[in-house]
């Protein structure tokens, strides 16, 4: 799925490239953690948000590749493809549910 939004090249002026990816990374392995270790009070709940916070992330990486030309490609397709295999890995678990 492709979303499109027209962002103002200034939002990512000023910031770490480098750094904003692995904090992206750190983000998905926290979200991926939550479905594993918290204790399923509310599962569902818990999905809902780790899916929109991945679902974010990506459209987040996917803005910064293409606003910024310095972004270290091999990192940020590294991230993408975290991001995809966290994605299926919810998908994996809410079919075996």
């Amino acid at each position: 799925m492709q979303i499109c939004v027209e962002l103002p090249k200034w939002i990512f002026a000023e910031i770490n490239t480098t750094q904003f990816l692995y904090e992206i990374s750190r983000m998905i392995r926290e979200s991926i953690s939550a479905l594993t270790e918290r204790p399923r009070t509310n599962p569902e709940k818990i999905i809902k948000r780790a899916i929109t916070r991945l679902v974010i992330a990506r459209i987040a990486v996917e803005t910064l590749i293409a606003v910024h030309r310095d972004v270290n490609r091999e990192i940020a397709m590294e991230v993408i493809n975290e991001l995809n295999n966290a994605l299926a890995r919810i998908e994996e678990r809410v079919r075996m549910r």
